[in-house]
């Protein structure tokens, strides 16, 4: 039986077939309704359509028609804890945060990881969670930091044999991408290259507990694929930023 985001990304290969280049879809609200799926199931979709080449998407604008050739992707070197690469122009989060490492496990993966990597039944996933954090206020006479305060939270799955030394690393702080990247590389897998997309988004029930925030809050999201030589993809990861308290600036 296939899988809803599957059939979803299917239905939506055919629209698009019958669109022009720079025609944009549907809201992930509606498509969900649509489709009569959760956004979760919408969004699985519109990623493989990225991935694809098939579809952009603009921050705060929605996803859109690719342009033959069309691709939003940087390569992993350099990349700074809380910066992101996006068409070539480096984004820096404001204010400054810093991560905390939540949970790192390595575990039997789930189908739809299995699907998403392209894993046998007994694969195993490395998952990363931290919390992003800033501080609440800086009194400008006395440079003092105030409270800590949770601003963002970060999602990471991979394949685990791609990656071996990762888990028994630190990733209390740096970037979780950057040191995929350079464990693949020092295990001879070569080359690895990172594609990011950032998208304005609304806060669902679980980041809104994480992050104190209203139901709906409007968010930034970063999205960061790794690939390997061959284009095939073995890691994949988010941070999601309060967007009433962080911003990005070039």
């Amino acid at each position: 039986m296939k899988a809803k985001y599957s059939e979803v990304y299917d239905a939506l290969v055919g629209r698009i077939s019958r669109m022009n280049p720079g025609d944009r879809l549907e809201s992930e609200a509606q498509l969900a309704s649509s489709f009569n799926v959760a956004p979760m199931t919408v969004r699985r979709a519109l990623m493989l359509l990225r991935d694809e080449g098939l579809t952009v998407a603009r921050p705060g604008s929605g996803t859109y028609v690719a342009h033959p050739g069309a691709r939003e992707s940087a390569d992993g070197e350099g990349a700074g804890a809380c910066d992101c690469l996006l068409q070539g122009a480096r984004l820096v989060v404001v204010p400054a945060v810093a991560p905390r490492l939540v949970s790192m496990t390595i575990a039997a993966a789930q189908q739809e990881e299995r699907e998403l990597f392209g894993l046998g039944g007994d694969s195993l996933v490395l998952r990363i969670v931290r919390t992003h954090w800033a501080s609440s206020s800086v009194d400008a006479g006395t440079d003092a930091v105030g409270a800590r305060i949770p601003v963002g939270v970060e999602t990471f799955c991979a394949d685990a044999s791609r990656f071996p030394g990762v888990a028994s690393g630190d990733l209390s702080s740096g970037s979780v991408e950057q040191a995929l990247v350079e464990s693949y590389r020092s295990s001879g897998g070569g080359s690895a290259s990172c594609e990011r997309v950032v998208e304005a988004v609304t806060a669902e029930a679980e980041l809104c507990e994480s992050l104190d925030i209203p139901l709906g809050s409007p968010c930034l999201r970063v999205e960061t694929s790794i690939r390997d030589s061959q284009r095939l993809l073995v890691a994949r990861g988010a941070v999601l930023f309060d967007g009433s308290r962080v911003s990005f600036r070039g």
